[in-house]
């Protein structure tokens, strides 16, 4: 059984960010988890972030970040949680 005590997820809030979010997930590849919460991009961005995680959520934003970001707390696994905008 792994020691999720020192494990790392990154949770990426996304929509339309196919410009940004290749680089933001090459530079989380030293974290153990990836989930991506999108607002039904329409864009490119799934088809990226596919490459780095399966983890990708859908719910739609409604001017309420912390809602998209307490949403995916259901879904992380480990103790420490980076959250972060894919810009």
């Amino acid at each position: 059984m792994t020691n999720r005590q020192n494990l790392v997820s990154a949770v990426i809030i996304t929509f339309n960010e196919e410009k940004n979010i290749e680089k933001c997930l090459k530079s989380l590849q030293w974290v153990d988890e990836i989930i991506i919460i999108d607002s039904y991009s329409k864009d490119n961005t799934i088809a990226i972030a596919k490459k780095y995680t399966r983890k990708i959520y859908f719910k739609k934003f409604n001017n309420n970040y912390s809602v998209l970001r307490n949403y995916a707390l259901k879904y992380v696994k480990n103790k420490w949680i980076l959250v972060l905008d894919a810009d």
